[in-house]
């Protein structure tokens, strides 16, 4: 059983005071959250269609959730039809009026399968040895995933199971192979490239996580002292903080800071810029204040051009810099040239640096819906709500239910205020799940969105809404006179179980549209960064028949989607040039599926 422990800134003065590492240029990858955050390896709150666990996972909450995270969405898109993966702290246990334990027991008892993730820092606990031996006794099939713990380390009880290393990608095809025997389902094709998204999630697990930048809560102590006019003793903090660095780009950072926040027009500010030590004139950061000064979108690039120059002769230029000159180049005209840095220079950053890349790329690009779906898949990240907002929107404008409400519970997730609300009420609107709509806009409207008042309505005036009449039940005192004692219950019970069945519907959405974009990160993964493959007037032939024309999504050069049906979207296999792809109902009617390189033949048209 799972043991569970206790216990970008166009210009920098509009937006300092919110986010002062914005204003700093500051690389917003320094959270270092690791790879469970990455769309394409977690199963965000998911839980598979199927309501019987057919699998438990056992692990150590911490450190190694998001491992057990990644194995999860192995699990599920390896098999089909999609296998309920129980992992406690990923949507499986609920708010409920059970405890914890007895929501664990009960999981693991029903199991058809235990598979227990086995690292350094789980082998010893000795809640493993009682695990296997339960699963013995339960005649279950216990297997042990062994991740940086090899066989012979193990306990007798637990070696005495055939193990398997996370690090072999055969004998992982082969266990998830027995599962799917073991529990009546089917293997679904493209292992390799399923197992090479989670090598890739474990990879970036074992990295060591960037550091914050230094002294980041001083510097958000310079803006409240500012804010609540304290003006000399930020001065004073901000002093400190330059003489406390002897790095020329962090003292840059700082001086450039000061400069801005002690003057307000351009002119003032380039003088003041200009009296900087000649040590700090060189970097990256002095460029970039220089840049918020710029007499034109021109002069502008010049300085971005320069900072890019000066990070390429340090490493690689940061995701910042590269999202700024994208967006000055759309900007001034040049949209092809912008969107295509932007989108080869997706491939050359982490998940959580993308997005400094996407919002301008989306935003400016012109891009079609299906192409802006793309985009935003290789991005969105646990706690990124700007990312999930836009994807909401897409979904909601296009009617993909499934996406839209996955996205927009994302958003509020992120930032609970009354705009998420009213659009995770658009959201619920789009299915016809009106009481959760009404609710949802009730609360937005409660924090102050008043346009939430005008949805309410909406959702009245074309049709019942359950909750309401919940709300006229729940808020009468004492007794009903009814000639019949029980049919305000049976009204209460009809109404209750309508809202109920809401939830259950939305619930099914949020997991169609999890795995959903899920399953297209991992495509999208593939479509960035990669040579462009010739499909130009090819009909692609599934293996059952359906005949599809393709069409470049620009502008992406390695990604294909077929007419007529625009959920559809194909890559090349790896670096071969034979296309695979996904069809997926966004609207949420059905689950995604993946199909293989195998499945596919191709005609002229």
């Amino acid at each position: 059983m799972a043991e569970v422990e206790p216990g970008a800134a166009p210009d920098v003065r509009e937006h300092a005071e919110s986010d002062p590492l914005a204003a700093l240029g500051a690389d917003k990858d320094s959270s270092g959250a690791g790879v469970g955050d990455e769309l394409d390896t977690e199963a965000p709150e998911c839980e598979p269609p199927r309501t019987k666990v057919d699998i438990f996972v056992s692990y150590r909450v911490i450190p190694d959730e998001r491992k057990a995270e990644a194995l999860k969405r192995l699990i599920q898109t390896s098999l089909k039809p999609t296998p309920n993966v129980f992992v406690a702290s990923v949507g499986g246990v609920k708010p409920a009026n059970i405890g914890l334990k007895p929501q664990l027991q009960k999981a693991v008892t029903s199991a058809g399968a235990v598979v227990a993730l086995i690292t350094p820092e789980s082998k010893e606990r000795e809640w493993l040895v009682f695990e296997a031996g339960a699963a013995w006794g339960r005649e279950q099939v216990y297997a042990p995933v062994l991740l940086g713990v090899e066989p012979h380390e193990l306990g007798v009880t637990i070696a005495d199971n055939v193990a398997t290393k996370a690090s072999d990608r055969e004998q992982m095809d082969r266990l998830i192979q027995a599962l799917g025997e073991e529990l009546g389902l089917a293997r679904r094709g493209s292992f390799a490239n399923r197992y090479r998204a989670f090598e890739r999630q474990l990879k970036l697990i074992a990295e060591p996580q960037a550091e914050a930048v230094d002294d980041s809560d001083a510097i958000d102590r310079v803006f409240r002292l500012r804010a609540s006019g304290e003006r000399e003793k930020a001065e004073e903090l901000l002093k400190s903080l330059v003489e406390q660095t002897n790095d020329d780009e962090r003292k840059a950072h700082l001086l450039g800071l000061g400069v801005v926040l002690n003057h307000k027009k351009d002119g003032e500010i380039r003088a003041g810029l200009e009296k900087l030590p000649d040590t700090v004139k060189g970097t990256s950061s002095y460029n970039y204040w220089l840049s918020t000064t710029a007499d034109s979108e021109q002069q502008k690039l010049k300085f971005v051009e320069r900072m890019i120059e000066v990070e390429k002769n340090a490493g690689k230029p940061n995701a910042f810099s590269i999202a700024l000159r994208g967006e000055i180049l759309i900007k001034t005209g040049r949209l092809a040239e912008g969107v295509e840095l932007l989108t080869t220079s997706l491939a050359d950053q982490t998940r959580r640096r993308r997005f400094l890349l996407i919002e301008p790329l989306i935003r400016h690009g012109n891009l079609g819906a299906v192409a802006r779906l793309v985009a935003l898949a290789t991005g969105p990240t646990r706690g990124d709500g700007v990312l999930f907002r836009e994807l909401a929107d897409v979904a909601i404008e296009h009617g993909w239910h499934a996406l839209a409400i996955f996205a927009a519970q994302r958003a509020q997730g992120d930032a609970d205020n009354g705009t998420s609300r009213n659009n995770l009420g658009r959201a619920y609107a789009g299915p016809d799940l009106r009481s959760l709509a009404y609710e949802s806009f009730k609360a937005a409207a409660a924090a102050g969105v008043s346009v939430g008042r005008v949805n309410m309505a909406n959702q009245v005036l074309y049709g019942a809404v359950p909750s309401i009449a919940l709300e006229f039940l729940r808020d009468h005192q004492g007794e009903f006179d009814a000639s019949d004692p029980s049919y305000p219950f049976q009204i209460r019970c009809r109404a209750e179980e309508a809202v109920a069945d809401q939830r259950k519907k939305a619930s099914e959405y949020r997991d169609r549209g999890a795995l959903t974009l899920a399953m297209l990160g991992e495509l999208a993964e593939q479509a960035i960064g990669k040579p462009s493959i010739t499909a130009d007037g090819l009909r692609v032939v599934l293996a059952d028949g359906r005949r599809y024309d393709l069409q470049r999504i620009q502008p992406f050069p390695n990604a294909w989607m077929a007419s007529g049906a625009p959920a559809s979207v194909f890559v090349s296999d790896a670096d071969e040039p034979r296309l695979r792809g996904m069809v997926a109902d966004l609207t949420g009617a059905e689950d995604p599926s993946w199909i293989s390189a195998s499945e596919i033949s191709h005609e002229v048209v």
